[in-house]
């Protein structure tokens, strides 16, 4: 069965190129363009809060260096169980940066399922709210996770677990370049 495809025909009144080659591009090195491109050009949007391309890509360069300096190698996986938030796209891309593996765990997971999907995906850090730690700190000794990085949409605990770092103190003072 054929579908019919008017569309095409607006293409191609319009004279789209159909033999355009498009280079391949990582994500990171998207954001690092816009910075530059576009420094002052607003990224994120988060209740009253603006960070631009160039801020996000300062953010995003000491988020990877310091997981860099965790051991997070090309290749290995972190789980990221966070909301959609500002956190959540600044821990994207830097794991990306440093040619880790994003596994998008949800924050509505029981302590069942965020351990099996650490184990299943091989997760060796995870990234998540302060206040969903306990489900984290409930499976940790039954994964294989190394590091767990914490956040908060509401400010810094009063106590941050031992075995946790906060994420904001990462991408707050500069570190050496990852690679």
């Amino acid at each position: 069965m054929e579908f019919p495809t008017p569309y095409l025909d607006v293409y191609r009144a319009g004279g789209v190129d159909w033999n355009i080659t498009i280079e391949p591009k990582s994500l990171p090195s998207l954001l690092k363009s816009s910075a530059q491109n576009y420094p002052d050009n607003v990224a994120i949007i988060f209740y009253d809060e603006k960070i631009t391309c160039a801020q996000l890509d300062k953010y995003v360069k000491r988020v990877a260096s310091a997981l860099y300096e965790m051991g997070l190698r090309k290749g290995e996986r972190v789980s990221l169980m966070l909301p959609n938030c500002p956190d959540f796209v600044i821990s994207y891309y830097a794991v990306l940066t440093v040619g880790g593996i994003v596994v998008n765990t949800n924050p509505m997971y029981v302590e069942r399922e965020i351990e099996y999907q650490v184990n299943d995906s091989g997760s060796k850090m995870i990234i998540t709210l302060a206040g969903l730690y306990p489900r984290v700190k409930y499976i940790k000794p039954n994964t294989g996770l190394e590091k767990v990085i914490l956040t908060s949409l509401s400010g810094r605990p009063a106590d941050l677990p031992g075995d946790a770092v906060w994420l904001p103190d990462l991408y707050a003072r500069n570190r050496p370049r990852w690679k």
